[in-house]
């Protein structure tokens, strides 16, 4: 397997994008009829835990896509990829105790990181909405005043 690696790096890149979907969209493999769960489940109780999972997922990677691009100049960047550095090698003691569950082995790495950036887009969408709305009655003040 080593040397077929070796050989072939390339063929690492569908594996790795079949796993993350698999791991953080559940559903997608559910809509291609692909067999995810080896254990036999009701189809509307496991469209639901899929559904569920992957919206939750869905909704942390964009928060952490609007978060990263919150950040403007690359002090920042650099600074919030030395705090995320921090925090994965934190969680890195932890990662034996995950290996029970392979969704765990998987996911929990990318959910620690995930997080403090979601957060970070969730604070920058609060924080257009809060500019918005006080232009909004700058507006409505400017209109009634005139």
């Amino acid at each position: 397997m080593a040397q077929d690696m070796h050989q072939r790096p390339l063929q690492l890149i569908p594996k790795a994008i079949f796993n993350t979907v698999q791991m953080f969209f559940p559903i997608v493999h559910f809509v291609w009829r692909a067999p995810v769960y080896q254990v036999p489940t009701p189809v509307s109780l496991r469209v639901l835990y899929d559904g569920f999972i992957t919206l939750c997922n869905l909704v942390l990677w964009i928060g952490a896509a609007w978060g990263w691009g919150g950040l403007t100049s690359p002090a920042q960047r650099h600074g919030y990829l030395l705090l995320l550095g921090g925090i994965a090698a934190y969680v890195m003691v932890y990662m034996p105790l995950s290996s029970a569950s392979i969704h765990a082995g998987y996911a929990f790495p990318a959910y620690v990181l995930l997080t403090p950036l979601t957060a970070l887009g969730v604070e920058r969408v609060i924080a257009r909405m809060r500019e918005s709305r006080t232009r909004s009655e700058a507006v409505a003040q400017g209109n009634a005043g005139g």
